[in-house]
């Protein structure tokens, strides 16, 4: 009720198989929420750190219910969008991302975030 009428209804992520016998993983997009609350709001590098825990436990989730432990971490055919409020946070939110998963590639785009209180927020696409 706090954020609309109805509760919103949507998949975190979606596992595929691949023709070439991978995973697939689609991943919603992901930001510093806590149960339903945002953390640390207009904050955002400590955003940026709570989206990034939150995708590795997704990730983490994802590779038990699948069997496939290759989703377990971001590799070298993982790609994210990064949407960010303000464009000056990019070169620090690139680079802190960068450190903690060294081969996903990055696009970072500047755009309104669904609250406005967030000002990052993550998809990828996760193959195996």
């Amino acid at each position: 009720r706090q954020y609309g009428p109805r509760q919103p209804a949507f998949a975190r992520a979606t596992a595929v198989r691949l023709a070439d016998g991978g995973t697939g993983l689609l991943i919603s997009g992901t930001a510093s929420v806590v149960g339903h609350a945002t953390a640390h709001p207009d904050d955002a590098m400590a955003q940026t750190e709570e989206a990034a825990s939150n995708l590795d436990a997704l990730l983490s989730h994802a590779a038990g219910a699948t069997g496939d432990p290759g989703l377990a971490s971001f590799g070298s055919r993982s790609l994210a969008r990064v949407y960010v409020r303000h464009a000056e946070d990019w070169p620090a939110i690139r680079e802190r991302l960068h450190k903690r998963w060294p081969s996903l590639k990055l696009c970072g785009l500047r755009g309104d975030i669904c609250r406005s209180d967030l000002m990052v927020e993550i998809e990828a696409w996760h193959g195996t």
